[in-house]
């Protein structure tokens, strides 16, 4: 008699990896970050929300930018990382800014 063996989900090798048979898929995009806004928006009493990220992360402060968010100032000695007091940055996005415009560098 044989043993049945255990099933294990292949591990995957990167983000854009198929799997079973659907069409790769690209990390998500400054473009995209703006829909769950909208969608807080749309569904929710909502008025502000706010994102924070660290002075060093500037691809993130991109993203929010380009998401609508609007750099507020920075939040000096904000969060103990890696044995140090680090800076944050406040972005935030109300409900009556304006939509992100879309594809415009």
């Amino acid at each position: 008699m044989t043993r049945p063996r255990a099933l294990a989900p292949p591990a995957r090798q990167c983000p854009t990896e198929r799997i079973s048979g659907s069409p790769p898929r690209p990390p998500a995009t400054a473009l995209q970050t703006n829909r769950p806004s909208d969608y807080l928006f749309s569904t929710t009493l909502a008025n502000r929300l706010e994102a924070t990220t660290e002075v060093d992360n500037v691809v993130e402060q991109r993203a929010l930018e380009h998401a609508g968010f609007v750099r507020e100032g920075v939040l000096r000695g904000r969060g103990f990382v890696r044995g140090e007091w680090r800076d944050g940055v406040m972005y935030a996005r109300l409900r009556d800014d304006p939509a992100p415009q879309v594809g415009i560098e």
